[in-house]
């Protein structure tokens, strides 16, 4: 899978401007001036260090050309509220009394790249030197004071106000307080940078994606820290372990060392035990790898973090991706007919499962590769479903559990060395949730999981757990939606669902995890067949189309792995999402329907 198309910046087109820099000046000296007020006295800010093959040079702010209409003026304006910082480009739109009080929110609006700017016809002002626009189109996702984007499609409409200057150049007048921009200018202005925590009760990192503007650079690092410290967002605040605790903060500044080194002071961590630091560390130096190569010296009130390890890089760190990765020598298995068949050999697997004892509907084999669960259908497919559970190669007995549906399972994750999978979710009817717990005996038994969140996204077909088993990836009502899972002694609970891409992504039949942020589902559309959409919803990729014959009706992913899929002529992989689909080595051929799947 190519990871590299999350940083691209899309090219944009912008009208030309004129330099305003006397004007320009003016905005950041007394932005300047009030931000100052909240820097420690006992710290002189530095620049951060920064690397010879990074620049950080601040763009000069350009303002609006002369002569352009009023439409235009708010065009640019919604342009310009994509550059970040105090907001000093988009108040050159701004008439001089706005541009002193505009106090815009932390949040920000996304449109489509789309949008309107009318004359409001009947509520147009009096003065032939004012008008009034409306600001239309369509919203896609709101980025968050957090730096997180959260999926929402609704339309969008703002009233804006506008007076000519007496040189004749329009300007706005009392802009809203809610800022706007479209989703290229955000793409272009804007970069991802995952922050780091960690599954409960695991060394395994689990990202969580935020938004920084691109510029300046140097003040990236201080950003990411900042956000860090204020600790996960939306869905995974409930999900995740965060050893940097609610007493946590820096001391100072973030700063660069006269070394090269990035410093990052912290205070409030007496009384924490070595292995906190030791994850405070690793979470800390990842989550700055994408802002700076500089080595980090973290302190502690004024000590090294850990002592001996004045400066840390992030190939220091330790890696534990291992857990959340099939091994090698499990290559998935497919569901054929009644039988289930390796993707490896495309032989039935040994056991009953692989002779056909069962009437199949779909299976899952647990991490590990022990354990097999299977959806089992009587009556030749016409009957009940029923959920069957046990070793890969052995006799599955029935679990306590059956419907008129059953999703395919999917297994609990194990994230620690040497621990066996006993958990598995389905979904029944379309509604209740449950994982399918094994006891000390042995014995599988079914517990509700509170998806009442979930009730208002209509009927449930599908549902997926990443592999680090803070999310879920749900299919309902035909859309993909996730979830945050939490989990506490008393109950296990999906959190905060949100449909990824509504409107542009619809008739999805099935999806799987190909990273921790990121999914690949397949629809029955002929114009989208598969396409891969992170976790926060931001980004949606389309695979190509070319071999394929739609619909495809199942998909299955991994960390490192292909992509298979099937359809009506057999089962097809693919290793990038522009990459041509190539017949499956294991390809059962014309309507055998397959369902492949990997470990998880």
């Amino acid at each position: 899978m190519s990871t590299g198309a999350w940083d691209t910046v899309t090219g944009v087109t912008r009208a030309r401007r004129r330099r305003v820099g006397l004007l320009a000046g003016a905005l950041a000296a007394i932005l300047l001036a009030g931000a100052c007020a909240n820097v420690p006295e006992s710290t002189q800010p530095q620049a951060i260090g920064v690397d010879e093959d990074r620049t950080d040079e601040q763009a000069e702010i350009e303002g609006p050309a002369e002569d352009l209409s009023a439409q235009e003026i708010v065009r640019e304006f919604v342009e310009a509220n994509a550059l970040g910082g105090q907001h000093e480009a988009a108040r050159l739109y701004l008439d001089s009394e706005s541009q002193q009080a505009w106090r815009p929110s932390s949040s920000m609006v996304i449109l489509d790249n789309s949008f309107d700017t009318v004359p409001v016809e009947d509520d147009q002002p009096t003065a032939d030197d004012e008008t009034r626009l409306l600001l239309r189109g369509t919203q896609v996702g709101t980025l968050r004071g957090d730096g997180s984007f959260e999926p929402v499609r609704r339309d969008y409409e703002r009233t804006i106000d506008l007076r000519q200057r007496e040189d004749g150049q329009w300007r706005i007048v009392d802009p809203p307080e809610e800022v706007a921009t479209t989703e290229g200018d955000f793409t272009g202005n804007y970069l991802r940078v995952p922050l780091y925590f960690f599954a409960p009760d695991s060394d395994v990192r689990v990202p969580d994606p935020r938004y920084l503007p691109r510029r300046p650079q140097a003040a990236q690092p201080s950003k990411v820290i900042d956000l860090l410290l204020e600790g996960p967002s939306g869905s995974l605040r409930h999900a995740v372990d965060n050893p940097l605790g609610e007493d946590v903060e820096t001391e100072t500044n973030v700063t660069g060392a006269p070394d090269g080194a990035l410093v990052v002071p912290l205070t409030g961590l007496d009384g924490t035990s070595e292995d906190t630091r030791e994850r405070i560390a690793e979470q800390v130096v990842m989550s700055l790898d994408n802002v700076t190569s500089s080595r980090v010296r973290i302190l502690s009130d004024g000590a090294q973090l850990l002592p001996g390890d004045e400066d840390l890089r992030r190939a220091e760190m330790p890696d534990h991706s291992g857990l959340i990765v099939p091994s090698a020598d499990l290559p998935g298995m497919s569901v054929v007919g009644s039988e289930l068949h390796s993707l490896g050999t495309g032989e039935p697997i040994p056991g009953p499962a692989g002779r056909g004892e069962y009437d199949l509907v779909t299976a899952a084999q647990s991490t590990d590769g022990e354990q097999l669960a299977v959806v089992e259908r009587e009556d030749g497919g016409d009957g009940r479903s029923f959920l069957r559970v046990g070793p890969t190669a052995g006799e599955l007995p029935r679990v306590e559990l059956e419907g008129e549906e059953l999703t395919r399972p999917t297994w609990w994750p194990t994230l620690s060395e040497g621990s066996a999978s006993n958990e598995v979710w389905t979904v029944v009817d379309g509604e209740e949730v449950v994982r399918v717990v094994q006891t000390q005996e042995g014995a599988w038994t079914p517990l509700t999981v509170d998806a009442s969140e979930l009730a208002p996204f209509g009927e449930i077909t599908g549902l997926r757990l990443s592999r680090d088993g803070t999310r879920a990836a749900i299919i309902a009502d035909e859309n993909l939606v996730v979830a945050g899972v939490e989990r506490d002694e008393n109950a296990t609970t999906l959190r905060s669902p949100r449909v990824l891409r509504e409107g542009r992504l619809a008739e999805v039949v099935d999806v799987d995890w190909i990273a921790q942020d990121t999914l690949v589902a397949a629809t029955s559309s002929e114009s989208r067949p598969v396409v891969q959409v992170s976790a926060d919803g931001f980004r949606l990729d389309s695979f190509r189309d070319a071999n394929l014959t739609p619909p495809v009706h199942a998909i299955t992913a991994a960390p490192g792995r292909s992509v298979v899929v099937s359809d009506v002529l057999g089962q097809w992989v693919s290793s990038d999402v522009g990459d041509v689909w190539q017949q499956h080595p294991q390809s059962q051929g014309a309507g055998s329907l397959a369902k492949p799947f990997y470990p998880g």
